[in-house]
């Protein structure tokens, strides 16, 4: 009897762990594995990698106002402001408060605040 009481316990942990995980969690596993993807190629100084990986995100979560506000000031910086102004756009119906939108009437770039450090030498390059 015992032997039937384990086996059964057995089946049902092995049951429960092939049951899918509910959307929702799944989506928001991926959003986040693609804002760290994002992450790491604007820390490795790579726009390009960086833009694809936050426009996934947004592919992923339409909404996601972090990928908005990267992708505004990617897109500025490398010089596609129509993209950064549709983007823009985007974040402004999602999230009119945003601090990005705030930095961008003020003329400043919507990372402004992202802890970028220059150097005094960056005067001279």
């Amino acid at each position: 009897m015992e032997a039937l009481k384990r086996s059964l316990i057995a089946a049902a942990l092995a049951f429960a762990a092939a049951a899918p995980l509910p959307a929702a969690a799944v989506d928001a596993a991926a959003v986040e594995q693609l804002v760290r993807q994002a992450q790491f190629w604007e820390a490795r100084n790579r726009p390009d990698l960086a833009r694809d990986a936050w426009t996934r995100v947004i592919e992923a979560d339409a909404d996601n106002v972090q990928a908005l506000e990267r992708l505004i000031d990617l897109e500025a910086r490398q010089g596609s402001a129509q993209r950064a102004a549709e983007y823009e756009a985007r974040l402004r119906a999602v999230a009119p408060d945003s601090t990005a939108l705030q930095r961008r009437a003020q003329g400043l770039p919507a990372g402004a605040d992202r802890g970028r450090i220059t150097t005094g030498s960056a005067a001279y390059d």
